[in-house]
């Protein structure tokens, strides 16, 4: 009977501590859980951080120029490589880089694929780019004019290029600082990109054999056009 009494007493006292032990509160987070999702937000937080610095970069460096960022001669080589590894054949973008040379398709390729568009060597569809007629002639000519028929055209549809050709055509470019001056002012091209704009224009102008660098001044070769107004 006593070992009876004793058990029971022991129950109730284990009840009696159960019973006063504090318990969470209904809807509360257990701390390990809100601790993980700290974490994961934190983590959150810091992959947004980079995209948003990337954005704001190019925000502060304004518009992407329009003109081909390669030269006419740089321009032909993806469509030269396109001729020679694929028959002329059209080719995925990445396809058409390996042929090329790259190891697969990356920012600096897809600018050049994007010169070569500019300058109507190269089309693109669903994914593929192919080769113009204009690139064909200007690779493997059939006549004696073919190859400078095609990089005049080139010139002629580049934009930003064919108005500064088209605006000084049968002139002297003009010496520094007013040349720069002008591409800035009156063609809008963006300050800091003005010097890689000349270099590019004038290789192009010269593969195109559409300058004359004999004299003391650099001219544009080509009828001046008709009805050329100031702005």
């Amino acid at each position: 009977m006593a070992d009876m009494s004793e058990t029971s007493t022991e129950l109730g006292d284990e009840a009696s501590k159960t019973a006063g032990a504090p318990t969470a509160p209904s809807g509360a987070v257990p701390a390990a859980r809100a601790s993980a999702k700290k974490g994961r937000t934190a983590k959150t937080a810091g992959r947004k951080a980079p995209a948003k610095k990337t954005a704001q970069r190019a925000a502060a460096r304004g518009p992407a120029p329009k003109y081909p960022r390669h030269s006419l001669e740089k321009a032909l080589r993806i469509p030269r490589a396109l001729i020679e590894q694929n028959a002329g054949k059209p080719a995925t973008r990445d396809e058409a880089v390996r042929f090329a040379g790259g190891t697969g398709l990356n920012g600096p390729w897809s600018v050049e694929i994007s010169s070569g568009q500019k300058y109507g060597f190269l089309a693109s569809d669903s994914g593929t780019v192919s080769l113009t007629d204009r690139a064909r002639r200007a690779i493997s000519p059939q006549s004696e004019t073919d190859r400078q028929s095609a990089l005049r055209e080139a010139i002629l549809d580049a934009p930003d290029f064919s108005s500064v050709y088209n605006y000084f055509r049968g002139e002297a470019l003009p010496d520094e600082p007013y040349y720069a001056n002008a591409l800035r002012d009156r063609f809008k091209i963006p300050a800091d990109k003005v010097p890689e704009f000349q270099q590019l224009f004038q290789e192009s102008l010269s593969y195109a054999d559409l300058l004359d660098q004999s004299g003391p001044q650099v001219r544009v070769l080509g009828r001046r056009s008709h009805g050329r107004k100031d702005k």
